[in-house]
């Protein structure tokens, strides 16, 4: 689930294909959407957001060890930085997100 959300945060457009592949791994978990909400803004983006601002380059993917590393680390004040302490995602993958909230509940259907 942490990987397919990732995929919000890398350097690459999500397609229509992408969309309905990650919808599908997260239709499979027994989260409910509201709880995918609180794993990416509080989990996962803290994790990965630096990744949207890197200058380094297109970025394939996130090494599933690493980001499980990082996001069972606990969050203190400091490491949250700017963004984390609103936990907001950027203008791009809210759009992307909604696109795939829409498409896990309709594959749950």
């Amino acid at each position: 689930m942490w990987i397919a959300l990732s995929e919000l945060f890398l350097d690459t457009t999500l397609d229509a294909h992408d969309i309905e592949r990650i919808a599908h791994a997260l239709a499979r978990s027994p989260y409910t959407l509201d709880e995918l909400d609180r794993v990416l803004l509080w989990e996962v983006h803290p994790a990965c957001r630096a990744n949207v601002v890197s200058i380094a380059g297109e970025w394939s993917g996130f090494d599933p060890d690493r980001l499980e590393s990082k996001i069972r680390r606990p969050l203190s004040g400091a490491s949250m930085g700017w963004t984390g302490a609103v936990g907001r995602l950027g203008l791009w993958s809210s759009i992307a997100w909604r696109r795939i909230k829409h498409a896990v509940a309709s594959a749950r259907a």
